[in-house]
């Protein structure tokens, strides 16, 4: 296998515990963040030129070797500071620390809405029930049919229905806030030990 002309620089410029040696997808435009036509651009070389340097099949000129360089120097002293600036488990433990909080939030308000919803849940039941007693007793059938029918537009199986539903969604999605809580608190553990 021939080595790409890249390669010196990569060896000569990154630590080779990382991925220096590129494989086939990996390219240096993917490494420096930029497509073929900004890094053309920023070497001063034509893009046709500067794929074909990637690909092995031709040289860059002096100047853009050593703008390339600098490039790639520059990113593994920033790779390297990164790295030394950046604790990963305190950012992990921070970051637990807020999605708990934010967990917490969120199952507070699904209560606060299952509770209302069950509480007009309730109320439709009331109003169904009391719609099939108006309708079935001989005293109320007479009174105030304007009223009777009010009330019964109001107690439709089909509301009943509606907040039902919403309740089973607003359950799930409560259930679903209590197992993140877990998997949230084990991760925790996890990071402590």
């Amino acid at each position: 296998m021939t080595q790409k002309p890249w390669q010196n620089i990569c060896l000569e410029n990154f630590d080779t515990k990382r991925t220096c040696i590129m494989k086939k997808q990996t390219t240096l435009t993917a490494l420096l963040g930029l497509s073929q036509h900004e890094a053309a651009m920023l070497l001063g070389v034509s893009r046709s030129q500067w794929s074909m340097y990637e690909s092995g099949q031709r040289d860059l000129p002096l100047h853009a070797k050593e703008l390339l360089a600098a490039l790639l120097a520059h990113m593994q002293s920033y790779d390297a500071a990164a790295k030394s600036n950046i604790t990963p488990q305190k950012i992990t433990n921070d970051q637990l620390q807020r999605q708990m909080q934010e967990n917490e939030y969120q199952q507070l308000v699904i209560a606060r809405k299952i509770a209302r919803v069950a509480k007009k849940q309730e109320a439709q039941a009331r109003l169904l029930h009391l719609s099939d007693f108006l309708s079935t007793h001989q005293a109320y059938k007479n009174a105030n049919a304007q009223l009777r029918q009010t009330i019964a537009s109001k107690a439709t199986p089909e509301r009943e229905a509606e907040f039902s539903d919403t309740l089973t969604k607003l359950r799930r999605q409560q259930q679903l806030l209590v197992l993140e809580q877990l998997f949230l608190e084990s991760r925790k553990a996890e990071n402590a030990t």
